[in-house]
């Protein structure tokens, strides 16, 4: 195969950017030693070392970074029958198809560079959207610089247009004070704190649920409220809609620092709602935010506290 379409140089660049990512695992070397894979066998080689572990962080890694964008629950679960059902060969050629392909392929794929896959700390922003806590520009200001100043982390927002995670930059130029860079970033376990509440449609949540649920990151939330279920008579539907959507990621999350006691609550309620469907829901704590944000040792006692909890 010629790498000259943009479609193929792409999509080798991605292909060797999870090749390198499994190399640094033994499973790789015991199935395959050292030595580089040729282009036109790389794909299925990475299908059959799928086949071989049946690991659902790696699998999610595959996914994410192969089509550039995070995959929706469907997608990954319709992956791992696959995985159990074709043959290599037979996978590999479904997951190229150009008209049936077993994913769709993103609008943007072809203009993306590979993704940055990580297996470290991420801070989730985004940009305040309609129904944030009143709480979240003080989180950001004040608890993201003291948990940069203790960990080596990047700064990530949720980019719509890719349906991922990308990271980010402070940027007087942006309405919203962020800016991307344009690097789609692939958590490969690791911690992940959202300081935003990421309200939005249902399929992004649905993507972030599907992260939270396989890929073996350990998703965490600054716990505001969850005023829009419990008073849905001060939200617009849009608002409850996507507070109610959201839940399918707080069910498959790690950990939940409440900024209060009432929200600590609300968050109790919401694991005694999941024990129904065999979910404990994430694990809770009350971290209170510091009173007044000119406060500066008060923010960070609060920065440590809730950094080490999430990081345990």
């Amino acid at each position: 195969m010629k790498k000259t379409h943009p479609f193929v140089t792409s999509l080798f660049a991605k292909l060797r950017t999870i090749e390198h990512y499994f190399q640094s695992l033994p499973q790789w070397s015991a199935q395959f030693g050292t030595a580089e894979i040729a282009d036109d066998d790389l794909l299925t080689q990475l299908v059959k070392f799928l086949q071989t572990n049946d690991n659902p962080t790696w699998q999610w890694v595959f996914l994410a970074t192969l089509y550039s964008t995070y995959p929706t629950t469907a997608d990954f679960q319709r992956f791992r029958r696959r995985l159990k059902l074709l043959t290599a060969d037979e996978l590999a050629t479904a997951l190229l198809g150009a008209r049936n392909a077993l994913i769709p392929w993103p609008p943007h794929w072809g203009s993306t560079a590979p993704a940055l896959i990580t297996p470290g700390l991420l801070v989730a922003v985004t940009d305040q959207p309609a129904g944030s806590p009143a709480a979240v520009p003080q989180v950001v200001a004040n608890a993201i610089p003291h948990w940069r100043a203790k960990a080596d982390l990047t700064i990530v927002a949720w980019n719509n247009e890719v349906a991922g995670f990308e990271t980010v930059r402070r940027s007087a130029k942006s309405t919203t004070g962020w800016e991307f860079t344009g690097n789609l970033v692939v958590p490969a376990g690791g911690v992940l704190i959202i300081a935003d509440p990421l309200l939005g449609s249902y399929e992004n949540t649905d993507r972030l649920s599907c992260l939270a649920r396989y890929s073996g990151v350990r998703v965490n939330h600054i716990g505001y409220d969850l005023s829009q279920i419990t008073q849905p008579e001060f939200s617009t539907e849009g608002e409850i809609n996507s507070a109610v959507a959201y839940v399918s990621v707080l069910k498959f999350s790690n950990r939940v620092a409440a900024i209060s006691d009432t929200a600590l609550n609300e968050f109790r309620g919401l694991n005694n709602a999941l024990r129904t469907q065999g979910l404990n829901g994430p694990e809770l704590v009350v971290i209170p935010l510091p009173a007044a944000s000119d406060l500066p040792n008060d923010w960070n006692e609060y920065a440590a506290s809730t950094l080490d909890y999430f990081e345990q």
